[in-house]
């Protein structure tokens, strides 16, 4: 039968705070875990309870309680024996439980150990038996951190995408270009520029350096800031595969229902679409080594 205890003493160790501090428990845990230690029988260290009776008595969430039941028993903190089927309160063992009366005092509950809550296994708290509270905690972030580990590895181990340096290549190209008269001549390149092209060739396996091209003469042509960091307009450089856009981000010479298109800039288009012509023969004739005719 469950039992919750409000008066008397409990032996606590202080090594749990350890624990705590270092990560190997989480607060949650470290709650639960307490309530279970000074709800305990002193003298077997077992509480027969559940989740259930934890979260109605200290009204908490029962999934929270159920939760960290778990964790703390695969950390090795705690050892169960419910009964299939049933909601009812069970034995809970606490590992390393120091009783302090019957006829095991002085001994610490070696839950590990137990088979059953019939056969509870005791060591002497002074011959160092039996492994510590929570050395499964050890073992779960040893594990966590081996398989972050390997993440780390599986990552590095990646080939590089050798489209990479020739589209940064061709980039470098297109900004002195472009931003030749500007204060910015030369393309500004940090983390953020390596990430979006990394998304970009990642997201357009198939993706050339032809096609890339000839995407990047058609921002040349649009109405758009060419001074724009190239990180912030990079992942979206596939909306230019149609052809030049406007400020609005539609095809360049597309009239609009809001306002028609009058004769000037019906020459600009137009002027804007043979030097584009120009600039694709352009770089037909000189292959891919050159961003279309940008020069070196």
């Amino acid at each position: 039968m469950a039992k919750f205890r409000e008066s008397g003493f409990a032996k606590v160790r202080r090594g749990i705070t350890e624990h705590l501090r270092d990560g190997k428990i989480g607060p949650n845990e470290f709650t639960v875990y307490m309530l279970i230690l000074l709800n305990a029988d002193p003298s077997t260290g077992v509480w027969h309870g559940s989740a259930g009776l934890l979260a109605a008595w200290y009204s908490m969430s029962p999934r929270t309680c159920r939760d960290n039941l778990e964790k703390l028993e695969q950390k090795e903190y705690i050892k169960r024996f419910p009964v299939r089927g049933k909601h009812a309160s069970y034995p809970i063992l606490i590992h390393r439980f120091e009783c302090s009366t019957g006829a095991v005092s002085g001994k610490r509950l070696n839950a590990i150990k137990s088979l059953s809550c019939d056969e509870l296994v005791y060591d002497l708290c002074d011959d160092g038996a039996g492994e510590s509270a929570g050395a499964g905690a050890g073992k779960y972030l040893e594990k966590k951190r081996s398989r972050e580990k390997n993440k780390d590895l599986a990552r590095d181990k990646r080939e590089p995408d050798a489209r990479h340096m020739i589209f940064r290549d061709a980039l470098e190209r297109y900004w002195r270009h472009t931003n030749a008269s500007t204060t910015l001549p030369e393309l500004p390149w940090d983390g953020r520029e390596a990430k979006a092209l990394d998304d970009l060739l990642s997201a357009s396996p198939t993706l050339d350096a032809g096609a890339f091209l000839k995407m990047l003469n058609h921002r040349r042509l649009s109405e758009v800031n060419q001074v724009e960091r190239c990180y912030v307009w990079l992942r979206k450089i596939t909306d230019y595969a149609g052809g030049p856009l406007d400020r609005f981000g539609k095809p360049l010479g597309e009239k609009h229902a809001t306002s028609g298109i009058n004769r000037a800039q019906a020459r600009t288009d137009a002027n804007r679409a043979a030097a584009q012509a120009a600039l694709e023969r352009i770089s037909l004739a000189d292959g891919d080594a050159d961003v279309a005719g940008f020069g070196t």
